[in-house]
């Protein structure tokens, strides 16, 4: 007997299990050209499913899931179909489309080779999604895989089949799964939403919870589940998105959208030319500068017991992530940071406040130029066993600090957005930037690089600006900075000549 017929047969005759024998979701993976018999047999299966009259076992309900999600994977695309006449009398519209199919064959004013009609098939799986998903009573592996098979047909119904049709229902329902305890559900509903955002994002973006969304997605993407994490750093980078949900969502969720906006423009090429290099739209960039703006104040609270190290680890990272955007070539990003001058003066007395805290008294900001200062100490009691908890300073502490490495960050900023623009250059000089960055050119176990950061930010502040040149021309030597840091290098620093010109050199081997 035929394979349709065998299953036309099974169907009318109820015998489920010689069906679930015969059924093979792989056979449903249909190459062109199509044949009439391919559709008749998706027709079935979909008239099957959607039979409420039927109380169909749920192994089976799960086979025919995988032959219809199948069935959308490039082969048959939806449309609608409107039939002629009265068909109340049908059970389902599948039921009367095959009568009219074995009625008319080819001559059916149906595209029958190329497209089929989901749209009953969509609606009795968000039906089942539904019902599943709020059950009371805690569901069997059956229950749990006809689930995720629903899930797993929208996915590749909306990605292969229905790229222009609205899926609002359906994926404001699937929300709470992404989050889901049982990971296999979970990874289907965050590939499904991953693919609703990349493809229908604005058919449903006004409707949707979106704080619910990220927090779901944020759950799986700690799970290890790369489609939430795809799907975040889809969302990330729409305008729109991170103005709407970043004041809603808890400090915890916010360190988690920054580290993968961080990890985006990262690994974002570098190369002159590339259209977006960091990968992120100019909007985004600019809402990320306005946070830092509002927020860097915070950042003097550091030492505050009502301050929390999670809300100074925000700061921060959004100067890295600032600091990463403004080194890149794309020049139109770049502009739209160098045009914010208030940004720049926010960068600016951040710096020259940071600064001057650290001088003031033995706090997080003050610089550690001695290496001798340090305990270089990297045993994990190292700070439980200190005699003075207090004033106990080591690698691990300051490192573990979020102020580590906070002003070679400013420098790093400040340096790329004077970066060959003049009116940010004079603008450094008119505010005594200039002084306060030589200030900065001193070794500090806080903040690695940090001369290096003070000395290229220097050297964009010079470059073409005969002004800023004759500032730094004109600088007298008052005095020499402790030699004894120096000297833990291995160096020394040596005057001479009446123009008190300083040179370094090494240090006399105790040999001699």
């Amino acid at each position: 007997m035929e394979p349709n017929k065998m299953l036309i047969s099974c169907i009318e005759d109820k015998d489920w299990d010689v069906l679930m024998t015969i059924l093979k979701p792989k056979d449903f993976l249909v190459v062109v050209p199509r044949t009439m018999s391919d559709f008749i047999k998706v027709l079935r299966v979909a008239e099957l499913l959607v039979n409420e009259d039927l109380q169909l076992p749920e192994e089976l309900i799960n086979i025919l899931l995988k032959c219809l999600a199948n069935s959308c994977v490039h082969s048959f695309y939806q449309k609608t179909y409107t039939p002629e006449g009265d068909i109340s009398s049908y059970k389902n519209i599948y039921k009367f489309l095959f009568e009219e199919v074995s009625r008319l064959n080819e001559h059916i004013p149906y595209p029958c080779l190329t497209c089929f009609p989901y749209d009953s098939i969509v609606r009795w799986v968000v039906k089942i999604i539904i019902e599943l998903s709020e059950a009371k009573k805690k569901l069997n592996d059956n229950q749990n895989d006809v689930l995720r098979l629903s899930l797993q047909f929208l996915c590749n119904f909306f990605t292969f089949s229905c790229k222009n049709s609205s899926a609002v229902d359906s994926v404001i329902k699937c929300i709470k799964l992404v989050g889901d305890d049982r990971a296999p559900i979970a990874r289907v509903a965050c590939a499904y939403v991953h693919n609703m955002v990349k493809q229908h994002l604005q058919q449903f973006y006004t409707t949707i919870d979106k704080k619910q969304l990220t927090t779901e997605l944020i759950k799986s993407t700690i799970a290890d589940i790369r489609a939430a994490l795809d799907a975040l750093s889809l969302l990330v980078n729409e305008p729109h998105y991170l103005k709407e949900v970043y004041n809603e969502i808890s400090i915890d969720d916010k360190l988690y959208l920054l580290d993968i906006i961080f990890q985006t423009v990262h690994s974002g090429p570098c190369n002159e030319g590339i259209e977006n290099p960091t990968g992120l739209q100019i909007e985004v960039i600019e809402f990320l500068c306005d946070i830092f703006k509002k927020k860097s104040d915070a950042i003097f609270k550091s030492v505050d017991t009502e301050m929390s190290d999670l809300d100074i680890t925000e700061i921060t990272m959004l100067l890295d992530i600032i600091g990463i955007i403004t080194s890149k070539s794309n020049k139109e990003q770049c502009k739209s940071l160098q045009d914010d001058t208030s940004f720049l003066i926010n960068c600016l007395f951040l710096l020259k406040a940071v600064h001057l805290y650290g001088k003031q008294s033995n706090n997080h900001f003050t610089p550690i130029q001695k290496l001798n200062d340090l305990t270089l100490n990297t045993q994990n009691n190292c700070c439980n066993e200190a005699e003075d908890p207090n004033n106990h300073v080591c690698f691990k502490s300051i490192e573990a600090h979020p102020a580590y490495r906070f002003k070679a960050r400013l420098i790093r900023v400040i340096g790329n957005l004077v970066y060959k623009h003049k009116k940010n250059q004079n603008l450094i000089r008119e505010n005594d930037g200039i002084p306060l960055l030589l200030d900065c050119c001193n070794i500090d176990a806080r903040n690695p690089m940090i001369t290096q950061w003070a000395i290229l930010a220097i050297r964009n502040l010079l470059e073409d600006n005969p002004e800023n040149q004759e500032v730094v021309h004109k600088s007298v030597k008052v005095g020499v900075f402790e030699n004894s840091v120096v000297r833990t290098l291995g160096l020394t620093l040596h005057g001479e000549g009446e123009e008190n010109t300083i040179g370094i050199m090494p240090l006399p081997s105790k040999n001699n």
